[in-house]
């Protein structure tokens, strides 16, 4: 009887230690899969950074035909930036070259989540602008509320609009030095195209209330 109770102990054994090897590989199989995306991911982030530290509008049908999907999806800072498709995109990119804040990714803190075959991140990053003085920064100031007024509709927004943004950036130029340097999010979602990595949505947040830094 104990020999028999051994024998069965034995090969429960031997079937655990099997389903804990099976497990074991399948585990580092999984794990190899996401190491060897890494490198390229990292890749897409560094020329992602490239491209808006360069700022060269001539460069952004090839910066978004190389990193975006074609059926890339693009959530702004702006309440009008819902973006979707290639040519939205393309854009998006140049009018944010030509005219808004720089910015920096912090790709030491990106976070992926591996979901079947996209992988979705999250990163902070810096939206930033240094004028040479204050009369510099109200130009650029007067700019942006400009853009801003040929988009609404009709007076009253028109006028909210300036009320709003007038006021915002007199007191941000005013209360603060000119290295103007606020936080920012970028989450999204990146899938493969073409044996590529690339970004197939991309979402711009502040924190609220906007934090300088």
């Amino acid at each position: 009887m104990k020999t028999k109770t051994l024998l069965h102990l034995k090969n429960v054994s031997k079937l655990q230690a099997g389903k804990f090897l099976f497990c074991g590989l399948l585990v580092l199989i999984s794990f190899g899969v996401q190491a060897q995306d890494i490198p390229g991911i990292r890749k897409v982030f560094g020329e992602f950074q490239l491209g808006y530290a360069r700022r060269d509008t001539t460069a952004t049908e090839r910066f978004a035909d190389h990193l975006f999907a074609r059926n890339i999806f693009i959530l702004g800072t702006g309440s009008d930036e819902w973006i979707n498709g290639l040519q939205a995109a393309k854009k998006l990119v140049k009018n944010d070259w030509l005219y808004w804040l720089n910015l920096s990714i912090d790709t030491a803190q990106l976070n992926l989540q591996k979901a079947g075959n996209i992988y979705l991140f999250s990163v902070p990053a810096t939206a930033f602008i240094q004028f040479p003085s204050k009369d510099a920064a109200y130009g650029y100031s007067m700019g942006q509320i400009n853009g801003i007024l040929k988009n609404e509709p009709d007076n009253r927004l028109k006028l909210l609009s300036l009320a709003r943004e007038s006021t915002n950036m007199i007191s941000e130029i005013e209360k603060g030095d000119l290295n103007v340097r606020y936080q920012l999010r970028i989450t999204g979602a990146l899938v493969q195209q073409d044996g590529n990595w690339v970004f197939q949505q991309l979402v711009y947040s502040f924190p609220y209330p906007m934090k300088r830094q």
